[in-house]
């Protein structure tokens, strides 16, 4: 029989020595990742992906922030890449306009208009050069310019059209917007864009408080004067406070970002997520005792019967020109464009605008008849707002009626001499 090998004492140690070694390389390829290590990485992980998201433009819809006054406010010098209809790319202005940066101060021979709307003001939907705002300064500016250049002894002003668009704003909250903000910064116009369906958020009925948009509403008392109800904002306190993280992840994060666009977009096309969301949203404001009055918030909580939306609406109109008289302004209404009887309600609500604008002193111009009459080859609207076109034909109007208004007030303040000439 073959002898069996002989093995060396020194072979066995070294084999055994050399097993958990190999044992430790091996596990060292297949091992998962730590807890620990894990925890290391995402910090990386997160800056890569949001740098590849800040790269991409994507996660920048996101623009608004909660407020206890009036329910949502800009971001101010938020970018913000915009692409639901159009596109556009550019940051709020230090103090949270789509406008260029503007000093509160009128600068002096200044003439200042400030646009007070919804989005269709706001106009996200092209960049800034295209806005209505910013095309019709452009023009008043050279017109004005062309008129000095003619007759060296006029001095006319240099004009300012301010945005104060923001989206989804109503006429509620446009009138304490204008009362907060916008005097500040001394306008000589108030121009208001007045779109379908504003006079249905203006005001609430109080059956519907609990499912009612966090925002200020309005409503006519027993003497039939303009009073603000604001139930529902103080009923959402906890979710309109400032929040530091949430505010920094609003202002900052990308990835934040595209979950808030993603849930905006659930909330608008899936009825099962929307659904769901009201079912959870319940259950844990239900549990957690949010959205409800305190007992000394419900014993003054103003209790009126449901309101007739338009009158509520035309009380706004009477106290925004009330308000513009009192900073020596002058009120503009325009009516967004009404291309066909689309919104009857709207349609019939016009000529009553018209009428109280004669009666209260204010003016009143409605796009529809300008926008029927554009015979140029740009698109006027995207699905809802503006196109190219839209805001060329709007900057128009709008400049017609200003350069109208500042030939009136030179030709006012000349010296007779020279009017008699």
């Amino acid at each position: 029989m073959p002898e069996a090998p002989i093995t060396k004492t020194e072979d066995v140690d070294n084999s055994a020595a050399a097993l958990p070694a190999a044992a430790k390389i091996q596990r060292g390829h297949s091992a998962p990742i730590t807890a620990l290590e894990l925890l290391a990485l995402t910090p990386l992980a997160v800056l890569i992906l949001e740098g590849f998201f800040t790269i991409a433009g994507v996660g920048e819809q996101n623009f608004m922030k909660p407020d206890l006054e009036l329910g949502s406010i800009h971001i101010p010098g938020k970018l913000v890449t915009w692409r639901l209809e159009g596109y556009s790319r550019e940051s709020f202005s230090k103090a949270g306009w789509r406008d260029v940066e503007r000093t509160v101060e009128k600068p002096a021979n200044t003439y200042r208009v400030a646009l007070i709307g919804d989005s269709a003001t706001e106009s996200l939907q092209v960049p800034l050069e295209q806005v209505w705002a910013t095309i019709a300064e452009k023009q008043i500016n050279l017109d004005l310019a062309a008129i000095k250049d003619k007759q060296p002894t006029k001095n006319p002003p240099h004009v300012e059209v301010i945005n104060f668009g923001v989206s989804g704003y109503s006429t509620s909250q446009e009138l304490l917007l204008l009362q907060k903000e916008v005097v500040k910064y001394k306008p000589d116009l108030i121009v208001v864009l007045y779109s379908r369906g504003d006079s249905d958020e203006s005001s609430v009925d109080p059956a519907k408080y609990a499912t009612a948009e966090p925002r200020p509403y309005f409503y006519l008392d027993q003497n039939n004067q303009l009073k603000l109800d604001r139930t529902v904002l103080i009923a959402n306190k906890q979710k309109l406070q400032s929040n530091p993280v949430l505010e920094f992840l609003r202002a900052h994060s990308r990835i934040y970002g595209v979950f808030d666009q993603t849930n905006f977009q659930l909330n608008l096309t899936d009825k099962f997520y929307v659904k769901l969301r009201r079912i959870y949203t319940q259950i844990t404001e239900k549990l957690s005792g949010t959205n409800k009055l305190s007992p000394a918030e419900e014993a003054e909580k103003p209790h009126y019967p449901k309101q007739d939306s338009f009158k509520v609406t035309q009380a706004l109109m009477s106290e925004i020109q009330n308000t513009a008289k009192a900073n020596g302004s002058r009120f503009l209404l325009l009516t967004f464009p009404d291309m066909g009887n689309i919104d009857p309600v709207f349609t019939a609500q016009l000529p009553a605008l018209a009428k109280q604008g004669q009666s209260e002193g204010f003016d009143v111009l409605e796009l529809s008849q300008p926008f029927r009459d554009y015979k140029g080859n740009e698109q006027l609207f995207y699905q809802v707002h503006f196109a190219s076109g839209g805001h060329k034909v709007a900057a128009q109007v709008l400049s017609k009626y200003v350069e109208k208004l500042i030939s009136e007030q030179i030709q006012s303040t000349e010296p007779k001499a020279e009017l008699s000439k």
